[in-house]
């Protein structure tokens, strides 16, 4: 029996633990990286992102954050001279685990609010490989504005082509801006486990 790879990554509440080759609903985690406005910024893209972190723990997903210091030093050793948060952001978003076959991240949520999450809304719209386990949160108050400039007519119109969820809402409203996240997640959710299922019949 092959042993199963060990992702050697940071121990950010055991994110990115070995994958067992058993087939086990329960133990079936769900990584989902969230991108937006930091704990820095006081907009409500950054209100809206604390909110929604908080109750994907609440419901046992493992939230995965770029700003996090011990990913950062990882990736650090891993890039070396190169190393810079887009090259890290990048290696998250995309990295595969080529011995199971699936992607090592299994959810993408990006709240572009401030300038360095508009630069990560398109750092990602030509990778089109992961714009189908991408959900983006655009605000309301834009949408207007998005209808005619280079966000609108470029970046969400390539994330929709793409099979990205994006969705327009009220910042201002957790609540139905929870529902679409949940609703987001269940679907990724199902998808990892009907992979793992499809491996074991």
């Amino acid at each position: 029996m092959t042993t199963p790879i060990k992702v050697v990554l940071p121990d950010h509440d055991k994110l990115f633990q070995s994958i067992d080759d058993s087939f086990d609903v329960k133990s079936i985690k769900t990584y989902i990286l969230v991108f937006g406005p930091d704990k820095a910024n006081k907009n409500l893209g950054s209100k809206l992102r604390k909110h929604i972190i908080k109750k994907c723990k609440e419901d046992d997903f493992n939230v995965v954050l770029a700003e996090h210091d011990e990913i950062q030093k990882h990736y650090t050793k891993i890039l070396g001279p190169i190393y810079d948060l887009c090259k890290m952001e990048y290696h998250l978003a995309t990295e595969a685990d080529k011995y199971h076959g699936y992607d090592l991240i299994d959810g993408i949520i990006l709240i572009p609010d401030s300038a360095g999450s508009l630069i990560e809304l398109g750092m990602f719209v030509i990778e089109e490989k992961i714009h189908s386990k991408m959900l983006i949160l655009f605000n309301k108050e834009y949408k207007t504005k998005i209808k005619n400039n280079f966000v609108g007519k470029g970046a969400k119109r390539s994330y929709d082509n793409g099979h990205a969820i994006t969705r327009i809402i009220d910042y201002k409203d957790f609540d139905n801006s929870w529902a679409e996240v949940s609703d987001f997640l269940t679907l990724i959710k199902s998808k990892k486990i009907w992979r793992k299922w499809k491996k074991h019949i």
